[in-house]
């Protein structure tokens, strides 16, 4: 997702939640305001009767939280491996070059293992943004029967 589109996501989902205090206050409506966009669809929709949305929204948290811990032994890998060139520039001297050519020996050897763990690390990355896709969608669900139902 590029910086412009996520802050063109965020300055639309203020303006959501600006025009979803005011419609609440308008209406006198016995639900609580929030500052934040994903907890105010969570007051709305408790005020509707469901959870759906909360539901989708722990699954996300856990898969993003996946995705982190997925990606930290490739993180590391590559900390290891550039270690020896970036030290090297500042004149220090830990002798992980060795580590690096261990390492490097051991995803060379093992490259269908490396072939399973980048896939499984992809695969965690789309589920990831299908499901914060989903929820953009039910979020707008909740509101669409918010203002369904609060109009009669």
């Amino acid at each position: 997702m590029s910086i412009l589109s996520t802050l063109s996501k965020t300055v639309d989902n203020a303006q959501k939640l600006k025009e979803l205090h005011q419609y609440i206050e308008q209406r006198d409506l016995p639900i609580q305001s929030r500052d934040e966009y994903p907890a105010q669809i969570i007051e709305i929709e408790a005020y509707l009767g469901t959870q759906q949305y909360r539901d989708f929204l722990k699954k996300k948290n856990t898969v993003n939280y996946l995705s982190g811990i997925l990606a930290l032994p490739a993180l590391i890998f590559a900390l290891f491996l550039f270690a020896d060139r970036i030290l090297s520039k500042w004149a220090i001297d830990l002798k992980v070059a060795e580590v690096s050519q261990k390492l490097l020996n051991f995803a060379i050897e093992n490259s269908a293992l490396m072939i399973i763990y980048a896939l499984i690390f992809i695969a965690t990355i789309i589920y990831f943004y299908a499901l914060n896709r989903k929820t953009e969608q039910y979020e707008e669900q909740v509101i669409t029967a918010f203002l369904a139902r609060t109009q009669r």
